[in-house]
């Protein structure tokens, strides 16, 4: 059995964003909203566009001067699009699942806030994981834990689409026992990741 306290900080979030963002899954989460949007702004141009073409179309305009029209309207969209992806840095999905996880963490009350920065001890079994706070407490088996992510300065738990702890290393005596508590869990998580469900026996 092991033990760590740590507390998480109100920047500790931004490391988060960072490190969601280049996983797979913090990938789809900006892939999706970006697909929807682009898909929603096409419709709109198209709308655009067709009511454009049909006036000058009814108002008798040439074939000729619809044509110039087309390829300069394509040729704004273009441009409008080489400046967005110059506005998102050429990574649109980081950019967009970023906005996303920052309204997110708008919509957080002042309680949500306090409960995040309350200190935290994680106590590591062989068939179990438990999250303590002083106003909860939380106990999975390992086989519930998907994932756990390490950097050089956070280790991060993944308990289902609910649960995301960040483990600090500030929180550490040293780089070496943080690096070792962080091995220690992924040991234990590959261990357990096809442990069964536990059934109550009849009685």
């Amino acid at each position: 059995m092991e033990e760590i306290t740590f507390r998480n900080k109100r920047e500790d979030l931004e490391a988060y964003y960072e490190y969601m963002l280049n996983t797979d899954e913090g990938k789809q989460i900006g892939k999706r909203v970006l697909m929807a949007r682009l898909w929603f702004g096409v419709l709109i141009t198209a709308l655009i566009f067709t009511f454009i073409w049909g006036i000058r179309g009814y108002l008798g305009a040439s074939i000729r001067s619809s044509v110039f029209l087309t390829i300069g309207y394509i040729f704004v969209l273009l441009m409008a699009a080489a400046l967005v992806l110059l506005v998102m840095g050429f990574k649109p999905y980081y950019y967009v699942g970023k906005q996303i996880l920052q309204k997110i963490e708008k919509s957080l009350t002042e309680r949500d806030r306090q409960i995040f920065q309350l200190p935290r001890t994680i106590k590591t079994e062989e068939n179990w994981l438990e999250v303590r706070i002083s106003e909860a407490i939380h106990r999975w088996r390992w086989g519930l834990v998907d994932a756990i992510g390490l950097t050089s300065e956070f280790i991060y738990l993944h308990v289902g689409k609910c649960h995301v702890f960040y483990i600090p290393r500030r929180d550490f005596s040293s780089q070496e026992s943080f690096l070792e508590f962080g091995k220690k869990l992924v040991e234990l998580q590959k261990r357990n990741k096809d442990q069964p469900f536990a059934t109550a026996s009849a009685t």
